[in-house]
């Protein structure tokens, strides 16, 4: 079946802009000619070698003059059309900012982004609310929900700190009854186990249980759907938030079927969309158990409720009410999701596993060429149990001092160190010699986590690099 550019959200989007004089004739010719090869040749790419070196060549990095990023983790480098467009449509939009003009096609914009996400994680779009990023929907969990004496809220000791230990103990300065439940999995690897060590810590006086879909500091990835079920079934009244600042967008979701109370996202990361945008899907039967954490206007560009007579919506439009926003992110979001549903989730989760694999491989090799167990692939090997985030520990007793840089110790007041830790010295190893940018974690590690706009050049050269490191300062 062809796929028609004019009929799909993007361009109606668009074309209304340039109908209602918000952008130039130049802005507007200019993107219908991308978004007519986009959509064509993403649709018409038969073989998986040509769509993905076409990916490749939407964004605007160069392979060697530039750095290659491989920290999606962190954050990911936008689709190059889709950047130039939120470029060209400030710079148009500046010149004419009055309410007639803005309104229509900036509620238009936010209401076919939301029904095209929501159709992509197949949830009703009214129960879907754009954040300004991943963690601003966390502060809804960990603020709006009111706790009564004895209430547990279970955490994973690996969760985000704005879902984490460190968000709720803050909250409990309000509430300080409650008992924040911190689970470690210990290295745990077994599905089952993994399972029965949450249920362990679900009981009746559990109000909620948060976790991250996959831990921003292993890159392990939890049996998201069969902990939802399990612990469901063992007090249905809990609310279970799943967090996914490292999984929107990076494989396909159905968060009906996975039947989590709420999930979250910023699209920065995984989604490779805008900067400061985000979302917060929530369950039906769930948004009158938490308060909005903003009260700006909506959506709808409406000044919020004046209680008690405008109740707080029944929706998760409720959560949306955060006044101002950057109009032009809202334009990127729904560009990129477009693009990003053109080219199939499924099929980005394929290429993610492959790239992440492949270096896993590479990583993998050089531990066993070396002499000396100079590090160890911390992430789990099983591969249901990771997806696009690769870490690796350091030994500590390598001397690194010939490097000529220092470091701070860690805690407050203890003295200056010659030596700083390896994962440091790699670090910036590869970015200033190799334009190869990745992460460092606590506890000397490196964190690896490729996109689809990395290639398996991309993966191997991270791998020679590292090996021709190691092994200078192993002689």
């Amino acid at each position: 079946m062809s796929i028609i550019p004019q009929d799909r959200p993007t361009f109606k989007v668009i074309h209304l802009y340039r109908c209602n004089a918000l952008i130039s004739r130049e802005t507007f010719l200019a993107f219908q000619k991308m978004y007519d090869e986009i959509v064509s040749t993403i649709a018409n790419c038969r073989e998986e070698d040509e769509l993905w070196l076409y990916v490749r060549s939407l964004f605007d990095f160069d392979d060697y003059a530039d750095v290659v990023p491989i920290n999606a983790a962190n954050l990911s480098i936008i689709f190059n059309p889709v950047q130039v467009f939120m470029n060209a449509m400030a710079l148009d939009w500046n010149r004419d900012i009055s309410i007639q003009k803005r309104i229509k096609p900036f509620v238009y914009t936010i209401q076919a982004a939301r029904a095209l996400i929501a159709s992509q994680l197949n949830v009703e779009p009214e129960y879907i609310a754009f954040m300004r990023n991943g963690s601003d929907p966390n502060a809804v969990i960990n603020n709006g929900m009111d706790f009564g004496h004895g209430d547990e809220v279970v955490v994973w000791n690996e969760n985000h700190p704005t879902d984490g230990e460190s968000a709720w103990n803050i909250r409990k300065d309000r509430f300080p009854n409650i008992n924040v439940v911190v689970l470690d999995l210990e290295g745990e690897e077994d599905e089952d186990k993994i399972v029965q060590k949450f249920l362990s810590k679900v009981n009746k006086h559990t109000r909620l249980v948060t976790f991250s879909e996959v831990s921003h500091l292993s890159g392990m990835h939890l049996p998201a759907k069969t902990l939802v079920d399990k612990i469901h079934k063992k007090n249905k009244s809990v609310h279970v938030h799943v967090d996914g600042a490292q999984t929107w967008g990076s494989f396909e979701h159905d968060l009906k079927d996975l039947n989590c109370d709420s999930y979250s996202g910023g699209s920065h990361k995984w989604f490779l969309g805008p900067k400061e945008t985000g979302i917060l899907y929530m369950k039906k039967e769930s948004v009158p158990n938490f308060a909005p954490k903003d009260i700006g206007y909506n959506g709808e560009m409406a000044a919020p409720p004046c209680m008690p007579d405008e109740p707080l919506p029944s929706d998760c439009s409720r959560f949306e009410m955060i006044g101002q926003r950057n109009d032009t992110n809202l334009i990127g979001l729904l560009y990129t999701a477009d693009i990003m549903g053109l080219i199939g989730f499924e099929r980005i989760g394929e290429r993610i596993k492959a790239l992440a694999t492949r270096l896993r491989d590479g990583l993998d090799k050089v531990r066993r060429e070396l002499s000396q167990r100079v590090f160890e692939v911390e992430t789990p090997s099983e591969l249901s149990q990771y997806h696009g985030i690769i870490v690796i520990k350091f030994a500590d007793e390598y001397n690194t001092a010939a490097d000529g840089r220092k470091r701070k110790g860690r805690k407050k007041g203890e003295a200056e160190t010659e030596q700083p830790e390896l994962s440091v010295v790699l670090y910036d190893k590869l970015y200033e010699d190799y334009n190869i940018g990745v992460s460092t974690k606590k506890g000397n590690r490196m964190r690896f986590s490729p996109h689809i706009y990395n290639t398996e050049g991309h993966m191997d050269r991270v791998v020679a690099a590292i090996r021709f490191e190691l092994m200078k300062i192993l002689k």
